[in-house]
């Protein structure tokens, strides 16, 4: 069973599928499958861990996007990380965006929200691009929240983000932007800095906006 699958394992499967092509064509179909199916949260990630080296097949696309609303924020945002993965950027930046429909109303953990943001900004242009589609719909915390990312993970499209939202138009984000420009300091106020990851933030044991 893939759960009881080490990291290594797993990436000797991708290796095998990729050199195996019609191999590929059946089991592939089979994985995406085991996505919309499995309950098992263990079995569910390692699927989505599996998958992640072929999410620009379609049907793996489609199933994992679909479990951007599971209630299990392990499973959730596994699956929204996985989709970062699409390639060109743009087309990850829009599934990211998409991922974020219905958050303003609880639709979504909120380690989906926390894994699209990350996502946005890890995607450069592309995804500075889809996040001003999106900013409004988040709370002022939230915003706050990913001027704390930005921060702590030193990521390289910092400048661009924090310009964006030292024009925000709540006063609190637009404060902290402008500190963390000038500063590059934490904003003051906020008791818990994010979780400085590249991969899934998912910490559950952190504080993060609502």
């Amino acid at each position: 069973s893939l759960e009881y699958r080490t990291p290594e394992e797993l990436a000797k499967h991708v290796v095998r599928l990729r050199e195996r092509t019609k191999l590929a064509d059946i089991v592939l179909p089979e994985l995406a499958t085991a996505l919309g199916q499995t309950r098992s949260e263990q079995q569910l990630c390692a699927a989505i861990e599996l998958s992640r080296a072929f999410v620009d097949h379609r049907r793996i696309e489609r199933a994992l996007f679909k479990l951007r609303k599971d209630s299990r924020e392990s499973v959730a945002a596994s699956a929204v990380s996985a989709l970062a993965e699409l390639q060109p950027k743009e087309k990850a930046a829009a599934a990211l965006g998409l991922c974020l429909e219905g958050a303003d109303a609880g639709e979504v953990v909120p380690a989906v929200i926390d894994e699209v943001c990350s996502g946005l900004i890890r995607l450069g242009d592309a995804g500075l691009a889809e996040m001003k589609k999106h900013l409004a719909t988040l709370t002022p915390d939230r915003r706050v929240w990913i001027i704390e990312y930005l921060l702590a993970t030193g990521s390289p499209h910092r400048a661009a983000w924090l310009d964006l939202l030292s024009k925000d138009a709540d006063p609190k984000v637009q404060a902290a932007a402008k500190e963390a420009s000038i500063h590059g300091a934490r904003p003051r106020g906020l008791a818990t800095q994010p979780k400085a990851t590249d991969g899934t933030v998912n910490d559950s044991n952190s504080s993060r906006p609502s």
